[in-house]
Parts: C-alpha cells; sequence; structure tokens
C-alpha cells in the first residue's frame, strides 16, 4: 500500500527494510514496530519521516502536522 493520507503507520505504508533500517537506525525490528510504538502520535511522526526519505514533502508536513511534534529548523 503506498503512503496517503490515510496510512496510519510505516508498515501499512509499504516501508522497505532499508527504509525502516536509515529511519530506525537498526535499533527496533520491522515485526516488532508496532509493539514499539503504541502511540498514533509517534507513528504518524514516523509517517513524516518515511515521506521526507521519499521527497513527497506535502506528505511529511501533513504528518508532522498531524502528530504534534514540533517543526524542526535549522
Amino acid at each position: 500500500m503506498p503512503l496517503t493520507k490515510d496510512s496510519k503507520n510505516v508498515i501499512e505504508a509499504g516501508i522497505t527494510l532499508e527504509e525502516f533500517q536509515k529511519l530506525f537506525l537498526g535499533f527496533n525490528k520491522m515485526k516488532d514496530y508496532l509493539k514499539d510504538f503504541p502511540n498514533q502520535d509517534d507513528r504518524y511522526y514516523h509517517l513524516s519521516l518515511l515521506a521526507g526519505e521519499r521527497d513527497e514533502y506535502d506528505l511529511s508536513i501533513y504528518f508532522r502536522h498531524k502528530s504534534g511534534y514540533p517543526d524542526v529548523t535549522l
């Protein structure tokens, strides 16, 4: 399933193993993702990160706002 505004987590958004390892730095196993991150706000933030990795910036902004996480500016 592709990443859309209806996606609820990175697994549902069809994250690849390479994307998962890059975003989570190898600390979590994909099979344990939903258990490790039960908070939906965290999952929306992760969708924001995944969208950014895929150069889908509108979706990245959408999910970051939905997560409640602050915007990051450097």
